[in-house]
Parts: structure tokens; sequence; C-alpha cells
């Protein structure tokens, strides 16, 4: 069975300043690598394991969010949150759109993980 990453990228930049701004909030930095977070997040679940992850993000930031992922030639399905509620409201949103077969990971688009094969293994245990 494989497994649909849901990548929450609606932050509001509002945690890290000066690098997050509300025009260029975190995970869209480049802070501990060569890439993004939010790239960092979508490589992280770019095998075969994985479905097309799904992304939540506002307006304001799906013209950024489809830059970041082509420039990592990552194709996603970006779902547009009406109005931040937080993340039960983004989960929710992204689970309409999950294949009924398929497993729910909900990630976090600025979170830092150095170890992409113990994630993976983990993930895989879990599921």
């Amino acid at each position: 069975m494989k497994i649909t990453p849901i990548i929450l990228a609606g932050g509001i930049g509002t945690r890290l300043w000066p690098i997050s701004r509300k025009s260029f909030s975190k995970q869209f930095s480049s802070i501990f690598s060569e890439h993004s977070l939010l790239q960092n997040a979508a490589l992280r679940v770019n095998e075969k394991n994985f479905n097309s992850p799904i992304v939540v993000c506002n307006e304001d930031q799906r013209f950024l969010v489809n830059s970041q992922l082509n420039d990592i030639d990552i194709k996603a399905k970006i779902i547009l949150e009406p109005e931040g509620k937080n993340t039960a409201a983004a989960v929710g949103l992204a689970a309409n759109e999950v294949e009924k077969d398929s497993i729910m990971l909900v990630m976090s688009s600025d979170a830092f993980i150095g170890d992409k094969d113990e994630f993976i293994k983990a993930v895989k245990n879990a599921s």
C-alpha cells in the first residue's frame, strides 16, 4: 500500500524573524542545505513507496510552492486553504484528496530531519 504525503506549508512567517517573514516564510528558506525546508520535505518522500505529495498552503504562497517544487522536479497537488485555520483544518482539507487505499502521512514543511534513511525506515515501520 502506498503512502500519500501531506506537506503542510501554510506558515505565516512570524516565528523566525528576520529569516522568516510574511512574504517569505521559513519553509521557503535554505537554512540547513542548498534546498529549502519545503524542498527537503518533498525530497524526503520522493521514492517508490510514496505517491506524489499533496501540499497545503495559502493563496499568497502557491506560486512560491510551485516554483520551489519545479526546481527539484517534483510534481505535487497544491491545495489552497481558503483561510488559515491551523493544522486540523489543513489536514482535513487534504484528506479529501487522498486515494481511498492509501495511507496518509502528515508532514510539516519546515521540520529539519537530518537522516532521510531513518525517517523512511520509521515511516515504513509505522505503516
